[in-house]
């Protein structure tokens, strides 16, 4: 069906006639069955059955057909996720050379992109450029995206204890290209997973967003430039409306000498071991990290929650 374009055409129908209950609808495209929207049968589903192990030839495109029927429909969805999880797809060659390109496009096919509210992107280490540049512009044309969220998936490995290593280093450049491209002036929510990031470009991020912010994830980053420590005091103290974190196992990643790779060191924040709500527990937990960076998330956490349990009426 995909590459006869029947795909395109049943899911353009489909899509038309989501429409007409004119409600919030958020488009996921995921390589996972297991996903996190169960039962669901997604589209990218290639296996026999749930089980898993009874494994079907998959198809190189999968996310192509669902954004050009968005095209062809007008379907603007609120919401667009496209996940592509290595982890569940091991024996799967094709998975890597998933790719999906928007550059055809004329504008008024674009502007499907251009009322999304939350935009979410999980790449595959060896993510295809093609797909990159595509989703970079999906990116930069959400312009009213309140949540954004990016994963680079298996981007760095654990090797012994708390060090990890970087998997993939030529592809150290996507998650900048990536920040770089986000041009919406109201996000309320950002997420990020197992990348690396720039420090400017992280900074400059909150700076640009300090008013709106209020949730940041972030699991599993590697730090270019400057310190987690001055990141994390910088939020404490300027970001007035964040009342949600989850902040664990931030590191550096530094280059090595006379060479193109990186490695890190310990975490230089463990974190915490669960997401923190509230404003003053967002504050407790950012003088936790900052004052004792290497505490044990779990203990971390604890103490964090503990210091500000409510206080309850004994009757005598």
């Amino acid at each position: 069906m995909e590459t006869s374009g029947k795909a395109t055409d049943l899911l353009s129908r489909a899509f038309a006639a989501v429409k007409i209950y004119n409600i919030p609808v958020t488009l996921q495209v995921t390589s996972d069955p297991w996903a996190d929207w169960e039962p669901v049968r997604h589209l990218d589903w290639h296996r026999d059955d749930t089980s898993g192990f009874n494994l079907k030839p998959a198809l190189e495109f999968k996310i192509q057909p669902c954004l050009d029927a968005m095209a062809n429909s007008k379907m603007h969805f609120t919401g667009l996720n496209l996940l592509v999880n290595d982890d569940m797809d091991t024996l799967d060659e094709l998975v890597v050379f998933r790719s999906f390109d928007v550059e055809g496009y004329f504008e008024e096919d674009l502007s499907v992109f251009s009322g999304l509210k939350s935009v979410a992107f999980e790449a595959p280490e060896m993510l295809n450029p093609v797909a990159l540049e595509s989703m970079t512009r999906i990116f930069s044309l959400a312009k009213s995206a309140e949540t954004i969220s990016f994963a680079q998936d298996n981007l760095f490995e654990k090797v012994c204890g708390d060090r990890y290593r970087c998997f993939w280093p030529e592809r150290f450049d996507i998650s900048d290209k990536i920040l770089r491209s986000i041009q919406s002036d109201c996000i309320t929510a950002l997420e990020f997973k197992a990348m690396p990031i720039s420090k400017t470009l992280l900074s400059g991020l909150f700076n640009k967003h300090k008013n709106t912010l209020e949730s940041v994830v972030m699991w599993r980053i590697g730090l270019r430039e400057g310190s987690w420590i001055e990141v994390l005091s910088w939020m404490k103290h300027n970001l007035p409306c964040l009342k949600k974190i989850y902040l664990r196992d931030l590191f550096q990643a530094l280059r090595l000498r006379n060479s193109t790779l990186y490695t890190t060191h310990d975490p230089e924040i463990c974190g915490t071991i669960s997401s923190v709500i509230g404003k003053k527990k967002v504050q407790a937990a950012f003088q936790t990290m900052i004052e004792r960076p290497l505490l044990d998330s779990k203990v971390a956490y604890q103490e964090i929650m503990g210091r500000w349990q409510p206080h309850r009426q004994v009757s005598i």
